[in-house]
């Protein structure tokens, strides 16, 4: 009777587990495009010397793909010029049906 009782079980866990690795790589997916999203959009910046034009045009970009890109005027440091950019994005779990929203902050120099 024990048999059946462990291949039940058994096959649970491996159930789970799937659904716990399926769940573990979109979560790794969607954070690796907006990293993506983010190095590209502060390259463009950067390279761009803080033209207005271009800031604007990668905060429509980040809008386009679903996330919300700012980019904030930092005035700490009156000879150096840098921006602050945040790009917020939401991580959705599958299986599980979770959903958290998430930041990425960091500076334009």
């Amino acid at each position: 009777m024990r048999v059946p009782f462990h291949i039940l079980f058994g096959c649970f866990f491996l159930f789970f587990m799937t659904f716990v690795m399926i769940s573990c790589n979109a979560v790794a997916y969607q954070t690796k495009t907006a990293w993506n999203q983010y190095d590209t959009a502060v390259k463009e910046i950067e390279n761009s010397h803080f033209e207005p034009e271009i800031i604007e045009k990668m905060i429509q970009d980040s809008g386009s793909r679903g996330y919300q890109m700012t980019v904030l005027e930092d005035c700490v440091y009156e000879d150096v010029q840098r921006y602050q950019v945040k790009l917020s994005y939401k991580i959705k779990v599958p299986v599980f049906q979770v959903e958290r929203k998430r930041e990425i902050s960091g500076y334009a120099i």
